[in-house]
């Protein structure tokens, strides 16, 4: 360094160097984050996939369990309608059926 009317004056070779080793270090560490920011971008991509696919997992179980369910109400429906259909209370031989419309019971 040099003196120059009561200040110091550094070469410019040497601000030069001091430049060119801080951008080389900020660019190194930008380097590092970028790798970083790639490789958690991966592992955000596969966790939303593997998200995803449990999601429609689950979708699908419910849907089949919904499906089964209804299936079965539908059964225990037409069975009992059958059931109350075979029994005398429908049938038009029973007395209740044959009151006509004025008896009273």
């Amino acid at each position: 360094m040099q003196a120059h009317y009561g200040h110091t004056v550094q070469k410019l070779d040497e601000i030069f160097n001091q430049k060119v080793n801080f951008v080389s270090v900020e660019a190194e560490a930008a380097r590092n984050r970028s790798l970083q920011l790639k490789e958690e971008t991966k592992k955000f991509d596969k966790l939303v996939a593997s998200l995803s696919k449990s999601k429609q997992q689950t979708v699908d179980q419910l849907k089949d369990f919904f499906t089964s369910s209804q299936d079965a109400v539908e059964q225990q429906a037409n069975e009992r309608l059958a059931l109350l259909q075979s029994t005398s209370l429908f049938s038009s031989n029973t007395s209740f059926l044959s009151l006509g419309p004025h008896s009273r019971l």
